[in-house]
């Protein structure tokens, strides 16, 4: 009874067993025989392969292998295996009733009876394909990230483990660093560190600072592997895995040296600008106040030049006015002439002061330099001054100290001007005493100069006055300017004048109630040859003038019958040029614009023209190009305000055949008619 009940109870235990069995569908769980034929089938092994039992019972289990497998008879080893080391397990790839393959997780084991005969095999397979997948998915992510920072060079990319030991390296790291992967993998990251930071601990500090907040940025100093330093800019990102353990460190390096020294050449330029704006607001401070300074003393100048020209203006017109009165003695009349001509040349001389120097400041005066005979030119001056000096009761004298050049190369009417401003300041101040000039050769730091010393026993200039004496629009003491006259201007543009001849005008000393002397220098460009000593008598006749007109040669001039058209806008300069040349015989006629000129030119034959430059309708250059144009071929003379050298180039360039300026000398006029009109 009792074995009864035992095999029914055996029985119904394998039932229960096989029922759990056939209810498993996740899983393929079935059993082969000791030559690897199926034996049994449960449902999750026809839901993963496909195969109903009644398909696949009595087939060799290599029916679920790809077709390399089975050529290599990768289903016997299995079973070998399983039976000599009493278990197979494998991934792999099967092949399912549709032909589609999937990846295997395969659990093979022996069965054995009470007696340890074989009896067959357990095989438990599951469908793995999707963490396959998703594994290998994974690796060839890592593996393209892998790439990824294998190939960036602007950058150090690596890993560190919790304590700080390198773990992996990019090319970029040891293109910053120096390290080869080989030297470094397995190092602590502190040996980029300078000795201080090491001595700070400072790496582990960047460590916790990253486990605590995640990050850690800075830009510090580190050392390459050839103990050179650099400027880093550093990130360090903690790493940590699901379960929020840290798994290690990612820290990307990047090499910002230039760009620090970017910054620093950036900070010295913006220093240099700041300095540079600095000085700049400083000078233009100061040239606001030099400009104010001048401002004010051109102030003071212009006020001093309309008194200056009104002075002489106001003469001219009241001696004018008295000559229209017919109640006038003779001597009455000669005086008028007299103080008219003689402040209508003090305008005329103070307009070419200031013209002159207004060419020097500007650097358009022109130096025309010749060889000037020593001895004559002296002379010349000495007469001049000495004559100066009697009318005011004073004496004058002029010597020499050892040897001087015979000539001398320089522009003789601007030294001229020079001297007659510097020795008539000395006459014209210089109440009671003497003035005494001496010239010597002396050699300077380049060459041979001649330095004319002019010694006075004037007033003497205070210190403070001295100081801008040489300064256009200064002068000297008020008092003495308003006694004596001057606007200003003559030691200025002497000291100019001297500067562009090679050489300067000095005040070598001055004692007030004593006295003043000045030095004038300029290069001579001589031989040194034995001139004069001692003292020149004064009142030698003097050589002729360079450019002197006919009349200073004694000859007679008359323009009898000569026919002559004046074409003037102006009437008065017209009618005072009429009479100029009416006195010596000339027929004149006259036009007030080039047009007219032109009609009248053309209608009549005229033996010369004396042609204004600044006129309405048609000008004087317009006029004398269409009149040569026409073939006139007389003599035109500009008869013109315009002064400067600029000027005379211009009409000798147009077609004109003399310049005369106004305010018109009518001797030098008359004399330049008659030459061209003989010639």
């Amino acid at each position: 009874m009792n074995e009864i009940y035992n095999s029914g109870l055996k029985h119904s235990s394998e039932e229960a067993f096989r029922a759990l069995i056939e209810g498993i569908t996740d899983y393929s769980i079935f059993m082969l025989d000791e030559n690897g034929i199926v034996v049994t089938w449960n449902t999750g092994a026809q839901s993963l392969t496909g195969y109903s039992a009644a398909e696949i019972l009595g087939s060799h289990v290599s029916r679920f292998y790809t077709a390399e497998d089975r050529l290599r008879r990768h289903a016997e080893y299995e079973l070998e295996v399983a039976k000599t080391k009493g278990k197979y397990r494998g991934e792999e790839l099967r092949v399912r009733k549709d032909g589609s393959e999937y990846w295997a997780s395969v659990s093979l084991s022996p069965l054995y009876d009470g007696r340890g005969a074989l009896r067959g095999f357990g095989k438990v397979t599951q469908d793995i394909t999707e963490r396959v997948n998703a594994e290998r998915e994974l690796q060839e992510s890592e593996e393209r990230l892998r790439l990824l920072v294998e190939s960036v060079k602007d950058y150090a990319i690596f890993m560190l483990d919790p304590n700080g030991i390198i773990t992996s390296w990019n090319k970029g790291a040891q293109r910053i660093k120096g390290y080869t992967e080989a030297e470094i993998i397995g190092q602590h990251f502190s040996v980029f560190y300078p000795n201080d930071l090491k001595q700070a601990n400072h790496y582990q500090y960047e460590l916790e600072m990253a486990k605590q907040f995640g990050r850690y940025e800075e830009e510090g100093i580190r050392v390459r592997k050839d103990g050179t330093f650099f400027h880093a800019s550093v990130v360090i990102t903690a790493l940590f895995d699901a379960k929020r353990e840290l798994r290690g460190f990612a820290k990307v390096t990047r090499d910002i040296t230039e760009r620090k020294l970017a910054e620093e050449r950036l900070k010295k330029s913006y220093e240099d600008l700041e300095r540079q704006v600095e000085e700049r607001t400083r000078e233009l401070q100061e040239a606001k106040e030099a400009a104010e300074q001048a401002s004010k003393a051109k102030s003071a100048f212009l006020a001093n030049m309309s008194h200056e020209i009104r002075t002489p203006l106001n003469a001219v017109i009241g001696f004018s006015e008295l000559l229209l009165e017919k109640q006038q003695t003779d001597g009455e009349i000669h005086d008028a002439k007299d103080a008219i001509q003689r402040n209508g040349k003090l305008i005329v001389t103070l307009i070419n002061d200031i013209l002159d120097l207004a060419k020097v400041e500007a650097g358009h005066l022109k130096l025309e330099k010749s060889d000037v005979q020593l001895a004559d030119f002296l002379m010349q001056i000495a007469a001049t001054c000495n004559f100066q000096a009697q009318e005011k009761g004073i004496e004058f004298s002029i010597s020499s100290e050892g040897e001087l050049p015979v000539t001398i190369n320089t522009d003789a009417i601007r030294l001229k001007q020079i001297l007659f401003n510097v020795i008539g300041n000395a006459i014209k101040f210089t109440a009671r005493g003497s003035v005494h000039v001496i010239v010597r050769e002396v050699q300077s730091d380049r060459d041979r100069c001649l330095q004319i010393i002019v010694c006075d026993t004037g007033p003497g200039i205070e210190s403070e006055v001295a100081s801008t004496l040489f300064s256009p629009f200064s002068q000297g003491d008020a008092s003495l300017t308003r006694r004596y006259g001057g606007s200003g201007l003559g030691l200025a543009l002497s000291r100019r004048l001297a500067n562009a001849l090679g050489g300067d005008v000095q005040l070598t000393e001055s004692v007030v109630g004593k006295g003043t002397t000045f030095t004038i220098s300029i290069a001579t460009g001589a031989t040194k040859v034995v001139l004069f000593g001692g003292v020149t008598r004064p009142g030698t006749p003097l050589p002729a003038e360079r450019g002197a007109g006919i009349e200073s040669a004694g000859v007679d001039v008359n323009l009898t019958g000569v026919k002559i058209l004046i074409v003037e806008d102006a009437y008065d300069n017209r009618a005072l040029v009429k009479r100029y040349l009416q006195r010596v015989g000339a027929i004149v006629d006259c036009a007030g614009d080039g047009r007219e000129a032109l009609e009248k030119c053309l209608a009549g034959g005229y033996d010369a023209i004396l042609m204004d430059l600044s006129m309405p309708v048609m000008d004087g250059y317009e006029a004398t190009l269409e009149l040569r144009r026409r073939g006139f071929k007389k003599p035109i003379i500009a008869l013109t305000s315009h002064a400067m050298s600029e000027d005379k180039k211009r009409t000798a360039s147009m077609g004109f055949d003399a310049h005369v300026t106004k305010p018109i000398n009518h001797r030098e006029l008359v004399g330049r008619v008659l030459n061209l009109v003989r010639t």
